[in-house]
This record gives C-alpha cells, sequence and structure tokens, in this order.
C-alpha cells in the first residue's frame, strides 16, 4: 500500500466575496500560512469568478509556500451567482460556458483541473431529459478546450437531497460514457455517496475504475475528520491499497473553527497507518 501523493485542504478564492461552510474560516492567505504549517499538501479553491481570479497572485503565493492545487471548484459561481451548465436560458449557459472555459485557462497554468458539482444543475427544473443533453452539450464543450490546454475537467456526483441531475457515482458513469466524455473525470465524495444511500467502501468497491480525485467528509454528519469513522477507513484502506495517488481533498464543515484542518489531519492519519507520519 502506497499513502496518497498529497492531502489539499478546501480554501475560498481570492476574490470571493462569500465563505462556504465547507471552506477554511479565513483569507486565502491565511489559509496558506495555517496549512502549510499543519502540513498540508494544497489547497482546493473554491472560485466565485474567473474573470477577477487574480491568477498571478495565487501562483506566485502558491509557489512561496510549496503548496499545490488538488482542483479550481465551482461552488461559489452557483451559490452566490446561479450560474448553471444545464439552465434551459441559453444566455444563462452561455455565460457558465464562457466563464468555466476560462476557469479551465487558470486551472491549466497551476497545473490542476476544474471540479463541477451543483453548476451541473438546471436553475429551474423543467425537462430533466433536456437539462441532461444541454449539461452533455456544455460539458463537452469545456472539456475540448481543457484538453487542448492539457487541463481535465472532473465532475462531482451530488445527492438526491439537493439535486435532480447526477445524484450518484454509478449514473454519473454512464452519463459521461453515453455521451462520449472520454476526457471527464469522476470525483469521489464520501458525504455525498453516503448520503445517495451507499456504503463509501462499498460504491469503491463496485467501480472498475479509481476515482479522479477523492473528497473526504465524515460519512453521516460532514463533520470533520475527528474521530474514528469504520466506514471511511475501510474505504480509505481500500482505495490506497488498490493503487490511488491523487488527492485527497479535506471538504468538511468546520466543526472546530481554527484547529479544524489540524485535527481533520490527525484523524485521517489515525484511520490509515500508512498516514501515520502525517499525524
Amino acid at each position: 500500500m502506497s499513502a496518497p501523493s498529497r492531502v489539499a485542504y478546501t480554501v475560498m478564492s481570492p476574490e470571493a466575496t462569500i465563505l462556504m461552510n465547507t471552506a477554511f474560516e479565513g483569507s486565502f492567505h491565511d489559509a496558506v500560512d495555517v496549512l502549510r504549517a499543519v502540513g498540508y499538501d494544497g489547497v482546493e479553491l473554491q472560485v466565485q469568478s474567473p474573470l477577477e481570479f487574480p491568477l498571478s497572485d495565487v501562483r506566485a503565493r502558491l509557489q512561496e509556500s510549496g503548496l499545490g492545487v488538488s482542483a479550481l471548484a465551482t461552488g461559489p459561481m452557483r451559490q452566490e451567482r446561479g450560474l448553471s451548465l444545464s439552465s434551459a436560458d441559453d444566455d444563462l449557459r452561455a455565460q457558465t460556458v464562457a466563464e468555466s472555459k476560462r476557469l479551465v485557462e487558470h486551472a491549466a497554468e497551476l497545473g490542476t483541473g476544474v471540479s463541477f458539482g451543483r453548476i451541473m444543475e438546471p436553475d429551474v427544473v423543467t425537462d430533466p431529459a433536456r437539462h441532461y443533453e444541454l449539461l452533455a452539450d456544455s460539458l463537452a464543450q469545456v472539456a475540448a478546450h481543457a484538453e487542448r490546454l492539457d487541463a481535465r475537467v472532473l465532475i462531482e456526483p451530488q445527492n438526491p437531497k439537493l439535486v435532480t441531475l447526477i445524484t450518484e457515482q454509478g449514473a454519473a458513469a454512464r452519463f459521461l460514457t453515453q455521451h462520449g466524455l472520454a476526457t471527464v473525470g469522476l470525483i469521489f465524495d464520501t458525504y455525498h455517496v453516503v448520503e445517495s444511500g451507499h456504503v463509501a467502501a462499498d460504491a469503491l468497491a463496485g467501480s472498475d475504475e479509481l476515482p479522479a480525485l477523492v473528497q473526504i467528509a465524515e460519512t453521516t454528519s460532514r463533520g470533520a475528520i475527528e474521530y474514528p469513522d469504520e466506514p471511511l477507513e475501510s474505504f480509505l484502506t481500500d482505495l490506497l491499497g488498490r493503487g490511488y495517488a491523487g488527492w485527497i481533498t479535506m471538504e468538511h464543515l468546520q466543526s472546530a473553527g481554527g484547529r479544524t484542518p489540524e485535527l481533520s489531519l490527525a484523524g485521517l492519519a489515525r484511520m490509515v497507518p500508512v498516514l501515520k507520519e502525517r499525524a
């Protein structure tokens, strides 16, 4: 069994005006200092505006700190601005595709990919079959742009309590295959998998391919990894045992204030013996 190459933590991008409940409770610059000191390898950046994203400043700060980027995430683009890759509103969908392509360009400069979660959901659900087709077309446009730039598009299945489209791993994989989106990778988020009615370890065992990216939260509360969680421990052991060497991103509620990143990383290390050196 080999240790994952890198562990990241969710933080807000510098241009963001909101603080998501799964992100470090502080600025991007404060987060970099804290996470580097605690022992993280990188950050997941929650981007609100690709057009205002300060690429040069972000790149310089990360290079100074030695931290990498697990992904540029689109959560605030949906949460704060209402953007959608499957909207029946042609103008809104076109704007979302255009800004997503711009985000892909930033990702290429930072050597990472772009993750799409709830932004795949329509702003108003009218005809699910039509929304799926619109989503496939939008993703195809963004993925083609990413392929030209040697970047990666990733999708994060949510759960049916939150969204209508793309609600579980198997359905997401079938959707990508059906629409010929071979270059788009799948994210495995332990919280969403459990909220979709599955056991994380079982869902992983039932998949022929390893995920492109893994996001971790305590499986029933979306809390930080602060105590033993047997299903999650089994999932992590199986994941590493199958040779996964990609990013593991902590994306969970900030349940212990300023110490959440520290406690979460220590909890991860306690669960998996090969990660003891991180505790």
